[in-house]
């Protein structure tokens, strides 16, 4: 991709610019506040959009009022010159993309263009300036390797800054040794709360005691409400009917007197389509009259127009002749020049056959076989005949280095084996251990056992109250989904049937199904288990002294240590025994692939009948030489049968200019040339009045096919006002409007009755409930008696919630110092909460790692690729004195290799060297990993800081990025003396054109 030229509408302070001609090296040159970064900032916003209101990025809106944006053309591979313009409009403004040959899109071409790289990206990797140099130089000494690698990562610090953000929030939240952290105080405070939970056990009986108490007046109040609210509703709906009776009475009104026009059918519309169509007919037959005039007008013009028919029957004769007299000469000319072709060509084949000095006919040579496919055959087989030979060469260096290093491991295998104890040395030294150990452990275990017979308890009375819960919560419930199927089956909602009844069977299910109780069984399980690892320690136990502890721990351990070291090394090994074998196997199948690719030549050469020993040696070059023999013969060919046809092409042009002559001119012409000229005046007078004449019939066409419609069209009229009368089932007009009239007082009536229906759309009240209520013969007494029922039922719930409150004071009592329930929910409520702050601290730690295996497969399979481009940069820049960057074993960072085979870390570097490094790394993460995307490099005043040196070579390594266009942005003048004039563009002068 190239910028050839730029546009700029309004942008910042500059408006109306253009820049053109724009080669591969731009070197923009201006004073500060010039205008350089607006360029920049102009030509990132047409790419990818204008910066919204909400990001920190300047949006660079012009002050004067001038329109917002501009335009870009630009170069791209394989599709050619493209505008885009970017103007304002929505949030990152309105784009118009056009292509070389016309086509036209928007946002999502552009995307296309662009490969998908958004603005983020193309900064990170095609675009720096002096504020990443500034970062090496302001870097800590131990974070400067680490931010050098996020760089050839990502083409920015963001790897760097990531990594440190998760570590930071893992420490807030979690060390293995600490108190501040979050979690470790929530930790001790959890082991606190354990410690008084126990103490409250003893003061819980009569709490639950005044809970059940209580739980039993709740349910007695609700059930009493529950009551109440249903008798406040049937009071609402008899209230509510009277409102809606007017409206039920007049729609029975309504639908008797519609009964009276269920007969009566009339056409949507039919008086006005009527009302159409006559006018419609009436204009067609005025329009049919005024064209038969016309038309006999036409044919009387006709008539008069006298036409020479022999002459007209031989125009095409004519035309060929008069039109084939340049032929004729360009025939007579190459005829000429293929005489002398046509010798060359003998020459040159006279010379090929003594290269190839094969003796072959030329009729046999024709019929060798030389198509793109053998040439791609023969070409392929001579590339695959020096690769074999490379692969030779690689597979016998390969063989001598496996066969060293899988010698080595076995050494060491071998001396590692005679090192570590046999399996009964270990299982006595193991037993002698764990039996010192045992006696330490009961203690512990007897504390254990001890907790865990207080927590069942705890358990039991938990689950005795969730049972009484359960069952008040599944009473309720069965009453409210049978209360939901009877009031959908009156009112037919099938949904809200089937819905409770799916519900209820959920609550059966649920009531006859016992719910395992997998605490108190996970308790006794781990009591049981407790009490035999006690008899177990106590069975193991010994009285072995501390110091004979201490040996055989540092003797177990040792011997682990060496086990691990002898389990890593038989890894190693199977992995080189594995190498080893791919390199025998390589062997085997190079010989195979050899033997078959001798084969496949001789094949070859005895298509193109080339003998066995030049089919080995130089296929491919006789080939090409037989190729070119073929096709010089075949052009001499081509040659002679053209001579041939322009000879008779010819003879044929003078011999029919001759009998026209003959037959339409009276005096002889004295050349081809002035009879040409004779006949070509005689045929344009001839046509003159043939185009006349073929004006007329056509204008009497084209009328007669006016005529043709408008008669389909007066048709189709009668035939449609036919119809709709057939829909009406009448026979005429009259008949028509007066069912029209009845039709309207039916339309008024249903309009009437669907106001009716909507404004009953909102009852409650369904056929059922209309005779239910009408079957009532005093509503007004029957609301007063419910309004009783309610006053006495109020009644009871005050005396039930004087009780509750009573019992509800003794409860507070019993929690102001701190209950065992309260001290429980407590308990499990920091458990609860700590299991979730250690969800999110695993979340945190797992996220870090997977950035660190991200990282470590990236050096692995890209960074070998990046590192070797860097090193050529490195090299140049620096003058050779820094030859190698390698990649830390230890972390995320750098080594940069001297001449002198010295190694320095990121941190040990002078700040210009490490400016040079980054400069290295940035161009070739560019220039391989994204080098299918060839963007121009944006370079902002990047290399102020280096010496005269340094500078020059920094310049010649940006001109040499070409294809790549780079654009270098600068305010000091010296660094100009790099550039040619033609690359430089000055703001302060009129390099620009201001439109």
């Amino acid at each position: 991709m190239r910028i050839l030229g730029i546009h700029i509408y309004g942008y910042g302070k500059l408006e109306n610019y253009r820049l053109d001609n724009l080669q591969n090296m731009v070197v923009l040159y201006g004073e500060n506040e010039a205008g350089k970064s607006t360029i920049m900032s102009f030509i990132h916003s047409i790419l990818f959009g204008f910066p919204t209101k909400q990001q920190a990025e300047l949006r660079y809106e012009p002050k004067l009022g001038s329109k917002y944006g501009g335009q870009l053309i630009v170069q791209f591979p394989n599709i050619g010159k493209v505008v885009i313009e970017r103007v304002k409009g929505k949030a990152v403004g309105d784009v118009s993309v056009v292509l070389e040959d016309g086509t036209r899109g928007t946002e999502e071409l552009l995307k296309e263009l662009l490969n998908g790289i958004d603005k983020v990206l193309y900064q990170s990797i095609f675009s720096f300036n002096l504020h990443g140099l500034q970062n090496v130089h302001h870097m800590k000494k131990e974070d400067l390797g680490k931010y050098l690698f996020s760089t050839g990562a990502v083409g920015t610090d963001q790897l760097f800054i990531v990594e440190n953000q998760l570590q930071k929030e893992l420490d807030t939240q979690f060390k293995p040794n600490g108190r501040k952290p979050y979690i470790n105080q929530q930790l001790i405070e959890l082991k606190k709360l354990q410690g008084e939970l126990l103490k409250a056990e003893q003061q819980n009986d009569r709490y639950w005691i005044l809970i059940e108490e209580k739980e039993r007046l709740e349910y007695k109040i609700a059930e009493e409400q529950k009551y109440d609210k249903q008798l406040q509703k049937d009071i609402d709906k008899l209230r509510q009917w009277t409102h809606f009776l007017p409206y039920y009475e007049e729609k029975l009104v309504l639908e008797e007197e519609l009964a009276g026009y269920d007969q009566i059918f009339f056409p949507s519309a039919g008086l006005e389509r009527l009302d159409q169509l006559n006018e419609l007919k009436n204009a067609c037959e005025r329009q049919i009259h005024i064209l038969q005039e016309r038309m006999s007008n036409t044919r009387e013009q006709i008539e008069q127009i006298q036409l020479n028919e022999q002459l007209i029957a031989k125009e095409l004769d004519v035309t060929t002749s008069i039109e084939s007299l340049p032929v004729y000469e360009r025939l007579r000319q190459e005829e000429g020049h293929l005489i002398i072709q046509v010798r060359h060509l003998t020459e040159e084949l006279d010379v090929l056959k003594e290269k190839l000095n094969l003796k072959i006919e030329d009729d046999k040579i024709s019929n060798v076989d030389t198509s793109v496919f053998m040439e791609e055959k023969t070409a392929k087989a001579q590339a695959q005949q020096n690769r074999l030979k490379e692969e030779k060469q690689t597979l016998d260096r390969q063989f001598q280095i496996e066969q060293r290093a899988l010698t080595a491991i076995e050494e060491q295998l071998e001396s590692l084996k005679k090192s570590i104890l046999t399996e009964t040395e270990r299982q006595k030294l193991q037993e002698k251990i764990t039996g010192w150990k045992s006696s330490y452990q009961l203690e512990e275990i007897e504390r254990r056992i001890l907790f865990l017979q207080n927590s069942q308890k705890v358990e039991l009375q938990q689950q005795k109250h969730l049972k009484q819960q359960t069952f008040i919560q599944m009473a309720a419930l069965s009453l409210l989904f049978s209360l939901l199927i009877g009031w959908g089956i009156v009112n037919k909602e099938w949904f809200l049937v089937i819905a409770s009844l799916i519900g209820s069977g959920f609550i059966l299910f649920s009531k006859l199904k016992k719910p395992l109780n997998t605490s108190i069984r996970h308790l006794e399980k781990e009591i049981s288990e407790t009490y035999a690892k006690k008899e177990q320690l106590l069975s193991m136990s010994t009285a072995n002294g501390s110091h004979e502890l201490s040996a055989f721990e540092e003797m177990y351990s040792k011997d682990q240590m060496l086990r691990e070291q002898l389990y890593v090394l038989e890894m190693k090994w199977e992995q080189q025994n594995t190498q080893y074998e791919n390199v025998i196997e390589g062997y085997e199948k190079w010989e195979k692939e050899a033997i078959e690719h001798e084969e496949k030549i001789i094949q070859l050469g005895h298509q193109l009948s080339i003998p066995k020993n030049i089919a080995l040696t130089n296929l491919h070059d006789a080939f090409q030489l037989i190729d070119k023999y073929k096709t010089v013969l075949r052009t001499k060919k081509n040659h002679e049968e053209r001579l041939e046809t322009i000879q008779t092409e010819a003879s044929k042009i003078v011999s029919q200019l001759e009998e026209l002559q003959q037959m339409f001119m009276i005096t002889i012409p004295v050349s081809l040339q002035e009879t040409a000229s004779l006949l070509r005046n005689m045929l344009k007078e001839e046509y003159e009045k043939r185009v006349q004449h073929k004006e007329q019939e056509t204008k009497l066409k084209e009328l007669k096919e006016e005529w043709n419609e408008l008669y389909i069209q007066q048709m189709q009229l009668e035939k449609e006002i036919g119809e709709l009368f057939k829909l009406a089932n009448v026979e005429n007009e009259e008949e028509f409007y007066e069912l029209g009239q009845k039709s309207e007082r039916k339309k008024q009536l249903e309009e009437r009755l669907i106001q009716i229906q909507k404004s009953l759309y909102t009852s409650p009240f369904g056929e059922k409930d209309h005779k239910e209520i009408q079957s009532k013969p005093d509503i007004a007494g029957t609301i007063l008696e419910l309004e009783e029922q309610m006053t006495e039922k109020e009644h009871t719930i005050h005396t039930y919630q004087e009780k509750l409150a009573k019992i509800q004071y003794e409860i507070n009592l019993l929690e102001e110092g701190g209950t065992y329930g309260q001290l429980l929910h407590t308990f499990n409520q920091k458990k609860f909460e700590l299991n979730e702050d250690v969800k999110k601290w695993a979340k945190l730690a797992i996220a870090k790692t997977l950035l660190s295996e991200t990282v470590d497969r990236y050096k692995k399979e890209r960074l070998p690729q990046m590192l070797k481009k860097a090193e050529e940069y490195l090299q140049f820049l620096t003058g050779g004195k820094y030859i190698h960057i390698h990649s830390s074993d230890e972390g995320n960072g750098f080594l940069i290799e001297r001449k002198d085979h010295v190694f320095f870390q990121a941190n040990e570097l002078s700040q210009a060297t490490s400016e040079q490094v980054y400069v290295s790394i940035r161009l070739a993460l560019a220039t391989t990993l994204y080098k299918s995307y060839t963007f121009p490099f944006m370079i902002d005043d990047s290399f102020v800081n280096f010496d005269e040196g340094r500078t020059e070579k920094v310049m010649e390594l940006l001109k040499e990025l070409a294809p790549q266009q780079v654009w270098f942005f600068t305010c000091h003048q010296h660094l100009l003396t790099h550039f040619s004039k033609e690359q430089v563009i000055s703001l302060s002068t009129s390099s620009y054109t201001v439109m």
